[in-house]
């Protein structure tokens, strides 16, 4: 298992694989309450598990919603979404076959170039 790193605030550990090669990879995350994530697509489709609390999931520039633990949603690769959390810390398991990527639709929402 890969050491936990830490994005905006959310942790991120890898269970299976090695997210940087082309290779089934299982990641759980750990993310805060009240947390963004601006409307990104990733080159990859993936499985989507809620383990605790409760996760938004917004399809393009749709509302979305909330959704409890123990669902369940697949995202389809290139497919434009956007999460966020509420008051309480969520934990998510994602599940898909790298590499791993994130493309955030406005460049300038991308916290890895602040």
């Amino acid at each position: 298992m890969e050491r936990a790193r830490c994005i905006q605030g959310a942790q991120i550990a890898t269970l299976i694989g090695n997210p940087s090669k082309a290779e089934v990879v299982v990641q759980r995350v750990k993310i805060p309450p009240n947390f963004k994530n601006a409307p990104h697509t990733h080159s990859y489709s993936e499985v989507v598990t809620v383990l605790s609390g409760h996760y938004g999931n917004a399809m393009g520039h749709e509302k979305g919603e909330v959704l409890a633990p123990g669902s369940v949603f697949a995202l389809l690769a290139g497919h434009v979404h956007h999460t966020w959390t509420e008051n309480e810390e969520v934990i998510v398991q994602a599940n898909f076959v790298g590499p791993a990527n994130i493309t955030f639709v406005n460049p300038a929402d991308d916290p890895r170039k602040k």
